[in-house]
């Protein structure tokens, strides 16, 4: 089973800036049936509606995806997805401690998300990780750079937590380029056991230009429309 466990739609511009993801929820989900998921986490900044709305449109379709309620939560010192959720109207910018005990008072599960990354506009817990009750590390995110993810695959075997992997997307091509193998499909409970495998590679120096060609050139189709 393929799931890739960190993804955006137009949502996150809400909490974020106009424009952070321009995906539209059912494009998500189209696109996310035609590159082989089984399964996806809809993972907004600080808000569950895209997540929901995506759920809405999977039953309402009767579609095979399995759709993952989570967030990308900014907590004081660093991004963290809360997985497997069914309702979020937390502020933003509380502590680790308190956002892992929000999320799993709400029966979720607690993922560091790009938890090295160098870039400042995504924000990890870097060091920290180790202090804290998190139930899986983020350690393929499409990205981040090969060197950061490996420092959360190194820190993820430290600690003996299970690992995911995700594309991050906020445009339609990133999605599913990498992803979580799980023999199981419920996925949640693979990642809490520590039996998964993550899938893919890191963006390449020249995807980091196209992306932002690629960006455009979406943005340009949703204002000719």
């Amino acid at each position: 089973m393929k799931f890739d466990l960190h993804s955006h739609t137009v949502y996150s511009s809400e909490s974020k800036w106009p424009f952070e993801s321009i995906i539209k929820p059912l494009q998500m989900i189209k696109t996310a049936i035609k590159v082989g998921l089984d399964g996806i986490a809809v993972t907004d900044h600080d808000t569950l509606k895209g997540a929901i709305e995506c759920m809405k449109i999977v039953r309402r379709r009767k579609l095979s995806l399995k759709i993952i309620l989570g967030v990308e939560i900014t907590s004081e010192i660093g991004h963290i997805l809360g997985l497997n959720i069914e309702d979020w109207d937390v502020r933003r910018g509380m502590g680790i401690e308190e956002t892992i005990d929000v999320v799993k008072e709400r029966g979720g599960i607690v993922v560091p998300a790009h938890p090295f990354a160098s870039n400042p506009f995504r924000k990890g817990v870097r060091e920290d990780i180790g202090k804290f009750d998190f139930d899986g590390v983020e350690v393929l995110n499409y990205h981040t750079s090969r060197e950061d993810n490996e420092k959360a695959l190194r820190a993820a075997r430290k600690i003996g937590l299970g690992i995911t992997a995700g594309s991050d997307s906020h445009i339609i091509s990133d999605i599913g380029n990498v992803w979580v193998f799980s023999d199981d499909d419920d996925i949640i409970n693979s990642i809490l056991k520590g039996r998964t495998k993550v899938v893919g590679n890191e963006m390449s120096n020249l995807g980091r230009y196209t992306y932002q060609l690629n960006k455009i050139l979406q943005l340009s189709r949703i204002f000719s429309a």
